[in-house]
Order: structure tokens, then sequence, then C-alpha cells
């Protein structure tokens, strides 16, 4: 069940307190073949601050068609989509904004990007042609980053 939290929890957990993310799955998932947790809490550079936790028992995770998180995960297999995504996490901007900072390639190659990130939904178009990651989406993008970083 995920849970989005759009100011701190309430309560955390103790700092050395063990492994209490392992704990609280083994808990949560007596008898079964165990399960798959992540969140995080984070404020970003433009004030939002986002709070979010899902948990994923094991047999639905390998039962799953894992051929329908292509999507998601091919918009994130790009180096300038991902150039963009770390952008407009910091601040929503538009294409026009995007364009003139002569980070991201041409006005067209942009708004592909942009296209394929708001299609897999790991961005969203707001009001006044603004794009941004949605806050409900920040933690899991982390989580993918801090999955992939080679000290595992």
């Amino acid at each position: 069940m995920a849970e989005l939290r759009t100011a701190p929890p309430a309560e955390r957990p103790e700092s050395g307190g063990g492994l209490w993310l392992l704990d609280g799955i083994a808990s949560e998932y007596t008898g079964a073949d165990g399960g798959v947790a992540h969140g995080g809490r984070v404020r970003l550079p433009d004030g939002r601050e986002a709070g979010w936790q899902m948990t994923h028992p094991t047999g639905e995770l390998l039962a799953d068609d894992w051929a329908e998180h292509e999507g998601a995960i091919k918009a994130l297999a790009h180096r300038h989509r991902l150039a963009l995504l770390r952008e407009l996490l910091d601040e929503p901007q538009t294409a026009l904004q995007l364009a003139e900072s002569g980070r991201h390639g041409t006005t067209g190659q942009i708004y592909n990007h942009l296209r394929q990130l708001v299609d897999a939904g790991w961005l969203s178009a707001a009001s006044r042609g603004l794009y941004g990651v949605p806050t409900q989406r920040v933690i899991p993008l982390l989580v993918i980053l801090a999955a992939t970083r080679k000290e595992h």
C-alpha cells in the first residue's frame, strides 16, 4: 500500500535502531515469501517536502508482467532525460526555459524527451506549460537512483 505524505511523518525510526526496515517487512509478511519495501522523506530545493513508502509482496512482484514496466524504465534510460528530470526536480520549467539553457538539445528534442517522461509518469505538465516531477514520483525516482549506485 502506498502512502504519500506532503509533511514530515510524525514517527521516525530511531537512528542506529538496527534493521528496522527488515524487521517491519518480516512483521508485515509473516508466513509469506517476504516482501520489498522502499520509501523516503526529502525536502526539495523548491521547498516541497515528500514522504512516501511502498511495500510489495514478493509473490506479486514475481507474478507481474515485467514487460508492462518497460515504458517507465525506458524513459529513464537516456542521459538527456535524466538530466531533464534532475533539473526539473529542482524547479519546474517550461520547454522554452529548458531550451534557452542550451544544455538539453533542440526544442524538438526537448519536447520529445518531455513527452516520453510525461507518458511514463515521471513528469507532469502543469499550468502555463510548466513541467515538473510530481511529488508522488520524487521518492520512487530517488529510490531507483539509489538502487543503481555502484556501492551495492
